[in-house]
């Protein structure tokens, strides 16, 4: 999963899916 420079451009799935990897 490629990390993006801002933690406001992701998505809340997106988020709790890096948060479970």
């Amino acid at each position: 999963m490629k990390l993006k420079e801002n933690i406001s451009d992701y998505t809340e799935s997106e988020f709790i899916d890096f948060l479970r990897v």
